[in-house]
């Protein structure tokens, strides 16, 4: 075989292994050709050692290996692309952790008020009242005095009770009270419950008639018992309240929210 021959049947046999350029096919390097024809492929008693002679060579991925040097710089980039990414994760998370908390800050707290049933409203309207009084001592000159009644409109029947103080005498007859009153349903799913109220500009006067007075007292509703413990408005009442028996008649008209 020619000097071009020998040189193809050299290369043919060339392939890489572990690394180094093995151009033997056995993990060797060539001996020095001893003699004119001679395959440098072939060992001769002095040739070198497996690992005498090689030559690294850097690979890619066209098919070389990488160095050892190259694979340690590759694994350490992973590892800081990794560890960047965990790092921006874990941002995003306190991010979305600190928007959350911002959200929850900003949204609007319910107060217990706005969390109760909505108001309901009571029209008492044109009560009829049937009322008796009684006076600590006499009626005349009394200071302090209570009633008893009844008020009613249609299915609607209300109990009236009342305590009362005179506070002052006008010169022309009339008295000032403070009223603290009761309105309590006798029937009804709210049956036994009370709306509380009470005024301190009662005014009681005289008429042409020596036996008959007539009351007026506006009032304030606050609060009661039961369904209506929250209860609140306004209302007033008339009264033709006589002497003698000691009763009085008239109507109640109120609106209540509770």
């Amino acid at each position: 075989m020619n000097a071009v021959g020998s040189s193809f049947a050299t290369f043919g046999r060339m392939r890489h292994r572990g690394g180094y350029l093995d151009t033997c096919g056995k993990g060797e390097h060539p001996a020095e050709p001893t003699g004119p024809g001679r395959d440098p492929c072939e060992r001769g008693p002095k040739g070198p050692s497996n690992k005498e002679g090689r030559t690294k060579v850097r690979t890619t991925r066209g098919g070389l290996m990488p160095t050892e040097r190259g694979r340690s710089a590759n694994d350490s980039a992973t590892r800081a692309r990794a560890a960047l990414a965990v790092a921006l994760l874990a941002t995003g998370a306190m991010a979305t952790g600190a928007g959350l908390a911002t959200t929850a800050a900003a949204a609007p707290s319910l107060a217990p008020a706005q969390l109760r049933h909505a108001a309901t409203e009571l029209d008492l309207t044109g009560l009829t009242m049937n009322t008796w009084y009684t006076c600590v001592g006499p009626c005349a000159s009394a200071t302090y005095f209570s009633a008893e009644g009844i008020a009613r409109s249609g299915v609607t029947t209300l109990g009236w009770s009342e305590a009362g103080t005179v506070t002052s005498v006008e010169k022309n007859g009339c008295l000032i009270s403070t009223l603290y009153e009761a309105l309590t349903a006798q029937s009804g799913p709210n049956s036994g419950d009370a709306i509380y109220f009470s005024t301190t500009k009662d005014l009681d006067c005289p008429t042409a008639n020596a036996n008959v007075y007539r009351e007026t007292s506006p009032f304030t509703i606050a609060g009661g018992t039961g369904a209506f413990k929250s209860a609140t408005g306004t209302g007033s009442f008339t009264l033709t309240v006589l002497n003698s028996p000691q009763i009085g008649f008239g109507t109640l008209t109120a609106s209540v929210s509770y």
